[in-house]
């Protein structure tokens, strides 16, 4: 039986997402902080460091009108909008975090590594994996990356 890799199709939906993705908006503070669900009360910066003024009060026509040309930054801290940095930087919107995950930063590690649990070998060379399954070689490409021909 031959091997055969699956077909990668992106349909309309998908392109509309990536669209999506490239076209939003990150703002940012004074001090380079990803900005969260910006009211448009003062000021704000784009990725490039363009000054964005908003209004004086949430809801004035100056900052409804800020919001409409710019948007509100991130929706949230655990928003997967927007085309990230290549360094890693700003993966983490959480506060001043924005260095967190970027590369050469030594990577924080919150608990203990479970490697017991990951997968265990069984008889006849194979190894049964944490979903139950059989895997004759755990560190290659699973066969569920490939169709049968």
């Amino acid at each position: 039986m031959a091997y055969q890799l699956k077909p990668f199709v992106i349909n309309l939906g998908d392109l509309a997402f990536l669209l999506k993705q490239i076209n939003f908006k990150p703002l940012f503070d004074a001090q380079g902080n990803a900005v969260v669900n910006w009211d448009g009360v003062g000021s704000v910066y784009t990725a490039n460091n363009t000054e964005i003024f908003g209004g004086i009060l949430t809801g004035d026509a100056a900052s409804l009108l800020a919001i409409q040309n710019n948007g509100v930054g991130f929706p949230s801290t655990t928003a997967p909008i927007g085309v990230r940095d290549v360094t890693g930087y700003h993966n983490n919107l959480f506060g001043t975090q924005a260095y967190w995950g970027t590369v050469d930063e030594i990577f924080r590690r919150d608990t203990g590594a479970d490697f017991i649990n990951y997968i265990k070998p069984v008889a006849g060379g194979s190894y049964l994996t944490n979903n139950g399954g059989l895997d004759s070689n755990p560190y290659a490409p699973g066969a569920q990356a490939y169709a049968a021909v």
